[in-house]
């Protein structure tokens, strides 16, 4: 019949048969060496479903891995090394990426300013890089902003954007200390960095 209300406010429930795994007269023979079946069952199923949760938990790991190492391998690969940016009033600038740190991202590396009093002189330049598996039917890039202090000019530089076909394009902006109005102290652009061969 199972739990049900006698009454109001009266919850009866009927006992539960407990369906034993073992024939009765094996049960008596493990007894009799001291053996609870019970607890013999639930240590061989927790056994089982932990042997097959370390299974899981390595293959999903080695794979995972390796996928992410593949990717973040790519992603280097694509991205270390010099990009110019060739700018038609002022010259080329460089920028030279030494590292991507595969865990957070971050990139480092050196600006070289193309004219000016910063011309000839490498400042740090630090950023960011992310990217994702391609999904089916949507376009696919790797995203990367970096910044530059030109501390020579008390102005900070930053690019924001993507990378495709050794290509890096991306909207820029410089915030500068000084300048003739307080309406220009930023201004923005559009640049495409070619990375060197």
């Amino acid at each position: 019949m199972g739990p049900h209300f006698d009454g109001p406010g009266y919850f009866h429930k009927e006992p539960i048969e407990v369906i034993h795994p073992y024939p009765a007269g094996e049960d008596r023979k493990l007894r009799s060496q001291g053996i609870d079946c019970r607890t013999l069952l639930e240590g061989i199923m927790t056994k089982k479903t932990i042997s097959m949760l370390a299974g899981c938990c390595l293959v999903l790991g080695v794979w995972s891995s390796s996928r992410t190492w593949a990717q973040e391998a790519s992603v280097q690969r694509k991205l270390i090394g010099k990009w110019t940016n060739q700018n038609e009033t002022k010259g080329p600038a460089t920028i030279n990426i030494t590292s991507i740190d595969s865990g957070t991202g971050q990139l480092k590396g050196k600006y070289s300013p193309p004219s000016g009093g910063a011309a000839g002189n490498e400042f740090d330049i630090v950023g960011w890089v992310s990217s994702a598996a391609p999904v089916a039917n949507r376009d696919n890039v790797i995203v990367i902003s970096f910044s530059v202090s030109l501390n020579t000019y008390g102005s900070i530089a930053t690019w924001t954007g993507f990378v495709k076909e050794n290509k890096i394009m991306a909207s820029s902006s410089n915030v500068r200390s000084n300048t003739g109005y307080e309406w220009n102290h930023i201004t923005a652009t559009y640049d495409v960095w070619t990375k060197n061969p």
